[in-house]
């Protein structure tokens, strides 16, 4: 749930699986995808660097569901 990951106080790897809000791109490039679900919204950055990631992320779709590991 999107509300556990923000009142996290600790960094670690966790997976989420949300709806797709929103999809920008940032003036250097890079993607800003916003994944909500019932709990709350988080915003995801996708390095254009990683190339295969990015590929897939440029396809992605509002009202999508992902899932993030």
């Amino acid at each position: 749930m999107i509300s556990r990951l923000l009142s996290k106080k600790e960094p670690e790897r966790v997976s989420v699986i949300g709806l797709v809000d929103e999809i920008a791109e940032t003036k250097t490039g890079n993607l800003i995808v916003t994944l909500e679900d019932p709990t709350g919204k988080i915003k995801l950055i996708i390095n254009k660097a990683k190339k295969d990631l990015f590929l897939n992320a440029k396809d992605l779709v509002v009202d999508e569901v992902i899932g993030v590991f």
